[in-house]
């Protein structure tokens, strides 16, 4: 129930976000730079609400939220100058955290598909598995709207979302979903 209402809230904070930015500069675009301090307190939430019913899972949580705060190098334009975030800009750090994020991402994924076999659920990991490899090659970059997509899929499609163990996987996922759409309309349209 608290993830429910967290995943409302979170929504609509984003969608009143936009709104004010259309009352305020007349165009209606997402703040999509603060989608991943959302993202982080919302992974540090569900580490408090369900570190007792299930921590591997909230704790995977937590550092995949930390992985993609460190993806996106205008996220550190708090703490460094400009030489600093130029160095940073042309380093692969910022790539090695977004591969290092897509790899917890498949091990949330593949832990979820050992705990329910269904051939289903294994074509949709397989294919999130492809996708991600060619993200990595960067062929096209609206594929990484769909990434994080498969995931909410198979545990909605197994009737396992209310189970505690998935609860919060589930809707961490939607909102990481929410928040990539509000990027890409906010970036292609």
């Amino acid at each position: 129930m608290k993830e429910q209402k967290t995943f409302i809230l979170t929504t609509l904070t984003v969608i009143f976000l936009a709104l004010s930015n259309l009352l305020t500069t007349g165009k209606f675009i997402f703040t999509f730079p603060v989608n991943d301090f959302i993202l982080l307190f919302v992974s540090i939430y569900f580490y408090f609400i369900n570190t007792d019913k299930n921590k591997i899972n909230s704790v995977l949580l937590v550092i995949f939220s930390l992985f993609i705060f460190g993806s996106n190098y205008y996220n550190f334009e708090f703490f460094l100058n400009t030489i600093q975030l130029t160095k940073l800009t042309n380093s692969l750090f910022t790539d090695i955290f977004q591969f290092l994020a897509l790899l917890v991402y498949l091990s949330i994924y593949l832990k979820f598909n050992l705990k329910k076999n269904i051939f289903f659920n294994w074509l949709l990991f397989g294919i999130n598995a492809a996708l991600i490899v060619l993200i990595q090659f960067e062929i096209t970059n609206f594929l990484n709207l769909f990434t994080y997509i498969f995931l909410p899929v198979s545990i909605f499609i197994t009737d396992r979302k209310d189970t505690i163990p998935y609860k919060s996987i589930y809707y961490f996922f939607l909102i990481v979903n929410v928040l990539n759409i509000t990027k890409f309309i906010s970036i292609y349209f």
